[in-house]
Parts: C-alpha cells; sequence; structure tokens
C-alpha cells in the first residue's frame, strides 16, 4: 500500500477501507470488484490504484488495521477484566466483547479467517500475533483466581477463553454451516454461566473429577 501523505487522500483511503467492511457484510470476498469498491466509497478506479496494486493489497491494509484493533481492545480489556467486581463479572466482559467485536465486524472478519485458512502465509502470521495476545489476557483473571477451584487455575481459564472465541466465532461468522445456530446474544449468556459453572466447581470435564463444592449462587 502506498501511505498517504495528504489529509485528503487519508481520506479517501478511509472511504475505500469502509466502503470494503460495507460490501463484506453481503458479499464474499471473492465477488467483490474493484469497481464495486470505488462505486461505494465514490472514489475513482484511478485513485484506487493510487493507493493499492491490486484487491488483495486493500485486504492486506484492512488486515493490518483488524489486528491493531484486536491487539488494543485486548489491552483494554485485559484493564477490565482485572477491576472486575467479581469473577461473573469478569467472565461477562470477556464474552460481551468477543461478541460485540464480531458482530460490529462480522464480514470483514469472516474474510480474513477465510483467508488464514487457506494458508495465506501474512494472514495466518497476523492471527499468530493475535493469539499470542491470549497469554497476557489470561493472566488479568488472576484478581479472581481465588474463585477458581481448579488445581490449575490459568489452563482452566485458558480452555475457557479458547472455548468463547471458538463457539461465538463460529456462531456469528459461520452459522449456515452448523446444524444447530445459536442467536449470538443467547449464545454470550450461555456461555457465561456454563463457564462460571465450570470454573467455580472445580470440576475437569475430561478426568470427571467431581466438582469439591456445592454451588448457591445464581447465575
Amino acid at each position: 500500500m502506498k501511505v498517504p501523505l495528504q489529509a485528503r487522500s487519508q481520506k479517501t483511503l478511509e472511504k475505500l477501507t469502509r466502503a470494503t467492511e460495507t460490501l463484506l457484510e453481503t458479499h464474499d470476498w471473492s465477488s467483490i470488484q474493484v469497481q464495486s469498491i470505488c462505486a461505494k466509497a465514490k472514489v475513482s478506479v484511478g485513485s484506487f490504484y493510487a493507493r493499492f496494486d491490486n484487491k488483495e493489497a486493500l485486504l492486506d491494509h484492512l488486515d493490518d488495521l483488524y489486528t491493531q484493533s484486536v491487539l488494543e481492545n485486548t489491552k483494554s480489556l485485559g484493564h477490565e477484566i482485572a477491576t472486575a467486581a467479581c469473577l461473573k463479572d469478569a467472565v461477562e466482559l470477556l464474552t460481551n466483547a468477543i461478541h460485540n467485536f464480531y458482530t460490529e465486524k462480522t464480514g470483514l472478519s469472516r474474510a480474513l479467517i477465510m483467508r488464514a485458512r487457506s494458508g495465506h502465509v501474512e494472514t495466518r502470521s497476523r492471527t499468530r500475533q493475535m493469539t499470542d495476545s491470549i497469554p497476557d489476557l489470561i493472566v488479568c483473571f488472576k484478581p479472581h483466581s481465588g474463585e477458581i477451584l481448579h488445581d490449575d487455575w490459568e489452563r482452566a481459564m485458558r480452555e475457557c477463553v479458547g472455548v468463547s472465541f471458538h463457539a461465538l466465532r463460529e456462531n456469528l461468522l459461520f452459522s449456515q454451516s452448523l446444524d444447530i445456530a445459536i442467536p449470538g446474544k443467547r449464545l454470550r449468556n450461555m456461555l457465561t454461566r456454563m463457564i462460571c459453572l465450570h470454573l467455580k466447581t472445580g470440576q475437569d470435564f475430561d478426568t470427571g473429577r467431581r466438582p469439591t463444592t456445592q454451588i448457591t449462587e445464581e447465575y
């Protein structure tokens, strides 16, 4: 991408990125043409090629912005989780944040994930950057670790974060491929309850170890 130096050029770039994100809400990336992006953005095709060599270069730019947004949101979310009043509130913050992010950027998220799954090297590298930020998010649950009855609370929390990302991502982005798709908000609430119950009982589902305490709190 050719970096814009003037405010007018920056504004044109923003129009192109916004137009592409809008088109991705209703179209597959493969079906979107440069002409369609320019028409939506109300800029000339020449203006597009003054900034990008091709359509894939534009998606690279959107991928960079997406990765930066995820990393920034993860850092902000971590602070909110660490200062939450209790474990339930912290888990709710997590599931809400994942739900809201995928809801706001459904089309772009779908396009970038499909691209990563196809083996695109740069996209897979950016995905790895986001995955590498998860341990920092797990640490933010430490103030609530006293409520987690697992012997290894970090492992239990890591598994729960992984389940949350996977479940919400697949339901919100790829519901058409699921036998049973659960509406996003309902799934978010279900995950919050299930994760809290799992963490507070201390039961490992893979070993079937019995809970070490009785749960009396309503979720």
